[in-house]
């Protein structure tokens, strides 16, 4: 496990995210789990209607710090990575733009393509608001 390539994984969820819902799909597990403040947890179904939501509001801008990717397996093929995040989305309006902040955490796990190739997916990610 290369500790650049989950940083990069995580960095393409965000980069989705600023895009739509449904563009984070590709990068999920099939098994992926969700859980979010309110006690919110999405999972198979549950999820993919959220991010296929027209409500789905993308976020505009974020930034990750203080990252730290650690190996969940002794063969590399999983990987979690924890750090905080501040996102910001648009309220529309004119209202001012809703800033988020929250420890994150998410798990990865590799997988061989059908060409062979060493792809990773999101099998699980938690917000905790700060």
């Amino acid at each position: 496990m290369e500790i650049t390539e989950i940083r990069t994984c995580e960095t393409k969820a965000w980069n989705a995210l600023t895009q739509s819902g449904e563009a984070l799909i590709p990068l999920l597990a099939k098994d992926c789990v969700m859980v979010f403040q309110g006690g919110m947890m999405l999972a198979n179904e549950s999820l993919l209607q959220v991010l296929s939501s027209d409500a789905f509001q993308p976020w505009s801008k974020y930034t990750i710090t203080n990252d730290q990717v650690l190996p969940i397996d002794s063969n590399g093929s999983c990987a979690l990575i924890v750090y905080k995040v501040s996102a910001e989305r648009g309220k529309g309006d004119g209202e001012e733009n809703v800033v988020f902040t929250a420890l994150c955490s998410s798990i990865w796990r590799s997988y061989e393509s059908n060409m062979g190739l060493k792809n990773w997916e999101m099998v699980s990610h938690q917000q905790t608001p700060v």
